[in-house]
């Protein structure tokens, strides 16, 4: 059994452990959008195009959501890019 550490995702967002299970894909987006900073929203990104389309999209805006300063995390080229690859699901 995975766990699934929320200081490991941030930290090691390439190679930490992605769930199955679409309960525990739910909880990490939640999660990581509580802790979702501009120094990690890099990281968040990274982990985030790892998982299903749907989660990945809903850890984003979940992220942007949360923020108090979601213009910061916007403006950002790696949300730019981001926004670009998942324009679809977006409009």
């Amino acid at each position: 059994m995975n766990t699934y550490s929320i200081d490991k995702i941030l930290a090691r967002p390439h190679t930490a452990p992605v769930p199955e299970e679409g309960a525990s894909l739910e909880t990490l987006c939640v999660l990581l959008g509580k802790y979702v900073t501009i120094k990690n929203f890099h990281n968040i990104i990274i982990y985030a195009d790892r998982l299903p389309e749907e989660y990945n999209v809903l850890l984003i805006k979940n992220c942007i959501a949360r923020t108090y300063n979601a213009e910061k995390l916007t403006d950002t080229k790696i949300f730019i890019d981001w926004a670009n690859r998942h324009s679809e699901i977006l409009t």
